[in-house]
């Protein structure tokens, strides 16, 4: 449903008609990830200098069911209980350190911006303290008015935007991925500690990481939804693929020349492998995770 009342009115105002709003948010609920919708329960101030009269307003981002709660100053204030069911544009390129945007915009369905403007009221708008998300941290929120084109039609509208920010809780989504990321690192860096008699094992953890890697890269993928882009996560498990690549590839030269019978040769290789390996792993981790952010 569009928000507020349905008649219009029917003489526009000689000046701009503003209009301070305030939202308060009491409940957040229902955040999916995959589709970027949300419930929003919150209370929305109106006030003006002079009587507000039927007003007809309306959510860009979704829709809601609105209550009138209270009429003050001769109709100059109202104040409504909302329901809305909004959505977002989810940005998971810092996946999973990202923080997301949860706006509510309005705008009024008819009048102008030379006919009506926005105010916005920072002193009756917030977010509850009690309002709670299960994962992630709520950082703050903020209330703007800005104007908005559209060319099209040759029309310019006033529009209330108001932003709760959220980000991730830092602890858990470390340790549930970057965690795994630097055991399989660090498992490539304990194998060059193993003999050239016992080669072939150094091949078989390389293999067993790389096939590791792969699974976790592949679970992670089933928690988000696809997008068109690397994530952060995407950028560190592609630095640990170069790593383990890198890791076999010395691996297999060495073999090779120890069944060559060139053992002194297959010394120097592993000599040398032991300083590329951890400058390909500073190297990797440093350009995937710097590129593009």
């Amino acid at each position: 449903m569009m928000l507020l009342l349905a008649t219009l009115l029917t003489v526009a105002p000689a000046t701009p008609h503003r209009v301070e709003i305030g939202v308060y948010v009491l409940n957040i609920g229902k955040f999916e990830l995959a589709s970027g919708g949300y419930t929003v329960d919150f209370y929305l101030r109106l006030h003006a200098d002079e009587p507000l009269g039927p007003l007809a307003l309306e959510f860009l981002n979704g829709r809601a069911q609105s209550e009138l709660l209270q009429t003050e100053d001769e109709g100059k204030t109202q104040l409504y209980r909302v329901l809305a069911n909004l959505s977002t544009n989810i940005d998971l390129r810092r996946y999973p350190l990202d923080g997301q945007r949860l706006p509510i915009v309005l705008e009024h369905k008819v009048l102008q911006d030379k006919d009506f403007v926005f105010v916005a009221d920072p002193a009756h708008s917030g977010v509850d303290p009690d309002v709670t998300f299960v994962g992630w941290d709520l950082t703050g929120a903020e209330s703007k008015v800005v104007t908005h084109d559209y060319p099209v039609f040759g029309e310019r509208y006033s529009r209330f935007l108001f932003d709760v920010k959220i980000e991730r809780i830092r602890i858990p989504a470390v340790l549930k991925t970057f965690l795994p990321i630097f055991c399989f690192v660090l498992i490539n860096l304990l194998s060059m500690f193993i003999t050239l008699e016992k080669i072939d094992n150094r091949l078989s953890m390389g293999i067993g990481i790389l096939i590791a890697s792969v699974m976790f890269h592949v679970s992670l993928g089933n928690t988000i939804p696809p997008v068109g882009y690397l994530t952060l996560v995407d950028k560190a498990m592609i630095a640990s693929y170069v790593v383990v690549g890198t890791n076999l590839l010395i691996t297999v030269l060495v073999m090779r020349r120890m069944q060559g019978g060139a053992r002194e040769l297959a010394q120097k290789l592993v000599a040398r492998g032991d300083l590329v390996l951890p400058t390909v792993v500073v190297a990797a981790f440093l350009v995937a995770l710097t590129h593009g952010t």
